[in-house]
């Protein structure tokens, strides 16, 4: 069973891999034409770089089209996180609608185009290249989500982190934190490259219907 589930990590690696180098190569015209966009929108840097913490609870530096203005403020998500960890349930849906109209003035015009067809993402495939991120995994936390996490949460890091994943395929419009780990942690314990190519293939089904509205 180990040996068959080396096998599989193998080509998960090998995948991620091939399939970054052949998506850099074919969008780098979308790059350039995005990173123009950017600097015509607002000022400041085309990419926005955050450490993140991923397999084995390694930081990473984390690349995505920026789609804020520079002044974006921490400490505004940083409260976020800790009321989604020890509010109830009404009390969290609150939170939540202040924070998206606090968040809704911070990004740009462009960032809300990048936002809603996901391109702002596309420079973690630098990531996968690079060996920090797979294409699936759990999502990538920021240092100061951690110190929710009792030692059953943290196996959510057993894994590489990933551009797509469980709880972003099924979470719609919710971002309570609790039900994104618990996601995280069945794709742990029931990862195989089935799950990861059934995953794939939602989030391509998700990406359409999102082209697809006016």
């Amino acid at each position: 069973m180990k040996n068959y589930l080396s096998i599989q990590l193998v080509i998960k690696k090998v995948f991620d891999w091939c399939l970054g180098l052949i998506l850099l190569m074919l969008l780098w015209p979308v790059f350039v034409l995005i990173a123009v966009a950017i600097k015509l929108d607002s000022r400041g840097p085309v990419f926005f770089k955050q450490m993140r913490v991923g397999q084995n609870q390694r930081q990473f530096e984390c690349y995505k089209f920026r789609s804020m203005y520079c002044y974006n403020d921490e400490s505004i998500h940083r409260k976020l996180i800790e009321q989604l960890m020890t509010q109830d349930k009404e009390q969290k849906q609150a939170s939540i609608i202040v924070y998206e109209k606090i968040n809704v003035k911070r990004i740009t015009r462009c960032g809300r185009i990048l936002r809603k067809f996901k391109l702002d993402e596309l420079p973690q495939i630098w990531n996968v290249v690079k060996g920090d991120m797979s294409f699936v995994g759990p999502r990538p936390a920021i240092d100061y989500e951690i110190k929710y996490h009792n030692q059953n949460m943290l196996r959510r890091f057993n894994v590489k982190s990933g551009l797509t994943g469980l709880w972003q395929i099924n979470s719609g419009r919710s971002i309570d934190y609790k039900n994104m780990v618990t996601m995280d942690l069945y794709y742990v314990d029931h990862w195989s490259l089935l799950l990861d190519f059934k995953i794939i293939l939602k989030t391509i089904s998700l990406l359409c219907g999102i082209a697809r509205k006016p």
